[in-house]
């Protein structure tokens, strides 16, 4: 009987310490927010896509400043493909970081971001952050992938890279099926959400509905129709979500 019992207090603690590395917390988890939409917009659209920037840069800070340990901002001419996989790696090898979310607020097309310095293929994005020639860079990519956890990518045309993402190691990607439009509702109620310690598809849900969906995007679609504006018509922000969908702002990463 007192066998029984001190297995099953080892065995009390041991669940215990699982339940706690669990968790992941603030000390621990690192946001990295990059955010370039002036240099590739229309002449007569880059006022909107200011006020965009300014949104997705000072939200962040605003709001979940007290919840990571750091905001790491790559702004403007600092937002390139290359600085963001450098930043990626440099955070795999701090022993501090356990997980690393992301918001992308760049311009996209199918399979393609567009960075400061120009559109990247995510196919190349990945080579490059997933790059191991060396036996010290195979241990980095495999630290790396053990870290990244949340890619929120306002991009347009996100759905195309979610695959891609959740193959770079992040446990959820999530992105819009077309021209994404509905930043000006969804992030804002999204980061609120995420901070609160709701998960994923339950932060997007008030305004990634049908309803809310259709009566974000349905008016410009229909202009976009009457005018024939392209760009217009392609507006469809629903988000579509690959990988964990219960992935909350203290879930360890896999």
């Amino acid at each position: 009987m007192k066998n029984f019992i001190k297995l099953a207090v080892v065995a009390l603690a041991m669940t215990t310490a699982f339940q706690a590395k669990a968790e992941i917390t603030k000390s621990e988890r690192v946001l990295v927010v990059v955010s370039e939409l002036d240099v590739f917009a229309p002449r007569e659209s880059r006022d909107l896509y200011r006020t965009l920037e300014g949104l997705t840069r000072a939200i962040p800070n605003g709001i979940l400043a007290s919840e990571y340990s750091r905001v790491i901002g790559q702004y403007d001419r600092v937002a390139t493909s290359t600085n963001f996989v450098n930043l990626l790696r440099t955070l795999a090898l701090d022993e501090r970081v356990k997980a690393i979310d992301v918001i992308l607020s760049l311009h996209g097309s199918p399979n393609r971001l567009h960075f400061f310095n120009g559109g990247t293929r995510i196919s190349d994005l990945s080579n490059s952050l997933l790059r191991a020639n060396t036996p010290a860079q195979r241990e980095l990519v495999t630290k790396l992938k053990k870290k990244l956890r949340l890619m929120y990518n306002l991009s347009c045309f996100g759905k195309s890279v979610n695959e891609e993402f959740v193959n770079m190691g992040f446990d959820t990607s999530f992105g819009s099926v077309a021209v994404n439009a509905n930043s000006d509702v969804e992030f804002p109620s999204f980061i609120g959400l995420w901070r609160l310690g709701f998960k994923v598809s339950d932060a997007l849900a008030p305004t990634n509905n049908d309803f809310a969906i259709f009566a974000h995007d349905g008016p410009m679609v229909t202009t976009g129709r009457v005018t024939g504006n392209t760009m217009l018509q392609q507006i469809n922000s629903k988000k579509e979500i690959e990988g964990r969908t219960s992935l909350k702002i203290n879930t360890d990463p896999r």
